[in-house]
């Protein structure tokens, strides 16, 4: 069952009214502040830059993304402030002038972003540099880190802001909106065209080029030929701009992007740019080179933030005399080399286009929930944080209303335990659940996917959906 939430007037004047999208965006964007000040300014204990950044935001993401797609992307304070340096302004510009290549209207030299670079893995070779970051420096409870990693990318997002067309930054380089486009066709939400017949016959194509009603998809997408939420940022200035109002926000079933064709014919999600192709292979490796490397990653942190990852890391310090950091550094290496190594054997077996195709796909609601499962963990740990940090977001022992002391007790080595909000044995059993939702749905889509001739393909895709379920549930309870 599919609704239109467009024919409800007045959420669609809510959703189409820029005001509404500037409040949104403006909000974010001062937290966003908040955390780079509080970050440069603030105390090292109880600073709300690694509360809102470790806390808050990592959990949002996940379930943000799992319910509206990439809605992150529309409010993301670094897109948000590169468009307002490229425009000029907080709202749309005017359209160019007839005859003009580069409008006068923005700060922009708006050239085309390279071919090569389009081919190239940029979104992955920046998740790996920022996993590398993280594991080897602690940047999520360094809240000085934190802002100098934000300054950074905010530096990045506006210089492809104001050298490359439209957001540039967001489709080719951004790690943060590629991993929430793959789980982002997991979400009920979808925008998609009504009559694709209507948008073939249409001439203009406002919708990607603009018009004095809005600019043109900044993320290169045309709506006419938009099969996935992969790319789709939910701007909505497509909403604006088409003028035969051909496009519909729908509520739908989970999972509506990845379900197998009925044919068993391949799953096609790379529409680019303006063409509708068929999907060439380098851009389904990559894909399926990124939804393994994601798989690896989170098993990886449930290994390493677990006892047995405490007890590896301990032998190898003692055995090469390295620091934990520099070993955690050096096992996020071997992760991505195995997982580029996985990838390489499914080419090698030439089961490298049935495995991209349409079983690779069965992994994103693993990679999802077990994420979930990660973020659920750190959240409930650390959630008794949130009140302090609101209340004293610079660590400066600041009192509003009152002295809020966060409860704890001295122990006997005279480190401080914080009183936990729930207990291990409640966030196990929470992990645990929402583990075993994404591999039930894993399991029903490759039962979906398989057909008669494929029963060797169905028992080998099961058994090792199940052997991860197992591995990563043993981890979580070791």
């Amino acid at each position: 069952m599919v609704y239109d939430l467009l024919k409800n007037r007045s959420i669609k004047k809510i959703l189409t009214s820029r005001g509404f999208i500037f409040l949104l965006r403006l909000v974010v964007v001062l937290f966003f502040i908040l955390v780079i000040a509080a970050g440069l300014w603030g105390g090292p204990a109880r600073n709300i830059a690694s509360v809102l950044t470790g806390v808050i935001w990592l959990t949002a993401i996940s379930w943000l993304v799992l319910f509206f797609g990439k809605v992150w992307c529309l409010v993301c304070p670094w897109n948000t402030i590169a468009e307002w340096v490229r425009h000029k302004g907080f709202f749309v510009p005017k359209s160019n002038p007839p005859g003009t290549r580069i409008n006068p209207f923005i700060f922009s030299l708006d050239l085309q972003w390279p071919g090569w670079l389009k081919k190239t893995s940029l979104p992955v070779l920046f998740l790996i540099g920022l996993v590398l970051i993280e594991y080897t420096f602690g940047i999520i409870n360094n809240p000085r880190m934190i802002a100098y990693l934000a300054l950074l990318l905010l530096v990045a997002a506006i210089m492809a802001a104001v050298i490359f067309q439209r957001k540039s930054f967001c489709r080719y380089v951004c790690p943060i909106g590629v991993i929430s486009g793959f789980y982002a066709r997991l979400a009920p939400l979808a925008l998609r065209s009504k009559d694709r017949k209507q948008c073939e016959r249409c001439r203009s194509k406002d919708c990607l080029k603009g018009n004095d009603r809005g600019q043109g998809c900044p993320v290169f997408e045309y709506p006419g030929g938009m099969t996935t939420n992969a790319h789709c940022i939910l701007c909505l200035e497509c909403l604006h701009t088409c003028p035969a109002d051909n496009l519909t926000l729908n509520v739908r079933s989970f999972g509506g992007d990845i379900s197998p064709p009925e044919d068993g014919s391949v799953l096609r999600h790379d529409r680019v740019v303006t063409e509708t192709v068929p999907p060439d292979e380098p851009a389904r490796a990559r894909e399926a080179f990124f939804i393994i490397l994601i798989c690896g990653l989170v098993t990886f942190h449930s290994f390493f933030t677990g006892a047995l990852g405490l007890r590896v890391t301990e032998i190898l310090t003692g055995q090469t005399g390295w620091s934990a950091r520099m070993i955690a550094a050096g096992l996020v290496l071997a992760v991505v080399f195995l997982g580029w190594l996985v990838f390489a054997i499914l080419k090698k077996l030439k089961t490298f286009s049935s495995a991209t195709s349409n079983y690779i796909y069965a992994f994103l609601p693993i990679a999802l929930f077990y994420n979930l499962a990660m973020t659920l963990k750190y959240f409930w740990l650390r959630v008794d944080e949130v009140i302090p940090a609101l209340l004293d977001p610079f660590g400066w022992n600041w009192a509003f209303w009152g002295t809020f002391v966060t409860e704890s007790r001295d122990s006997p080595s005279g480190q401080v335990i914080r009183a936990e909000f729930w207990s291990h044995e409640l966030i196990g059993a929470g992990q645990i659940i929402l583990m075993t939702i994404g591999t039930v749905w894993a399991l029903a889509f490759v039962w979906r996917a398989a057909r008669a001739n494929r029963f060797k393909k169905l028992v080998l895709m099961v058994l090792v959906l199940l052997l991860w379920y197992i591995l990563n549930i043993w981890l979580v309870r070791f």
